[in-house]
């Protein structure tokens, strides 16, 4: 990959050091610094791993700010279906979407919404497609066919 700089070096060590709720808040800090290039360099299996256990410990703790501030690094972090597929943090983020809190729930939400666009069309061709009651609905009222108001009946069969 890309040539590792060194604040990407120190990131890493303090994301993979942090104990402390200070520690974790610094690095959270840190990582929604980075550029778009270094958060392309974070976004490792390690550190996917190390936000998944922040996350579940934030979410024990109901605490909100920390779940927005991990929720964000993810969203940044370009994180492919292979890194989704070694590490289940997506159910983490799906049971988010639960939250009493709203801007973890629309975070978590949003988060879905772009993992699921990398999943192959075959896989989640549901997502997109009306529910079957709706479905059912439409095709009642296409069957009835349309019928004129008075009015527009009245101005087709006035002489001109």
């Amino acid at each position: 990959g890309l040539p590792v700089g060194p604040l990407v070096e120190s990131v890493r060590a303090q994301i993979e050091g942090a104990t402390s709720q200070e520690d974790i808040k610094a690095a959270l800090l840190q990582l929604n610094r980075a550029s778009a290039e270094e958060t392309a360099q974070f976004t490792t299996l390690r550190v996917i791993a190390v936000l998944r256990m922040w996350l579940e410990n934030a979410k024990e703790h109901y605490d909100f700010p920390t779940l927005a501030d991990i929720l964000i690094v993810l969203e940044r972090m370009p994180i492919t279906l292979d890194l989704l597929k070694q590490c289940p943090i997506g159910k983490n983020v799906k049971k988010l979407k639960l939250e009493k809190d709203l801007r973890v729930k629309e975070l978590a939400s949003t988060l879905v919404t772009k993992w699921m666009q990398l999943l192959p069309l075959h896989t989640h061709a549901h997502a997109g497609a009306p529910l079957a009651a709706e479905t059912k609905k439409r095709k009642r009222y296409d069957a009835i066919p349309p019928t004129p108001s008075n009015s527009e009946a009245e101005l087709r069969h006035r002489p001109q």
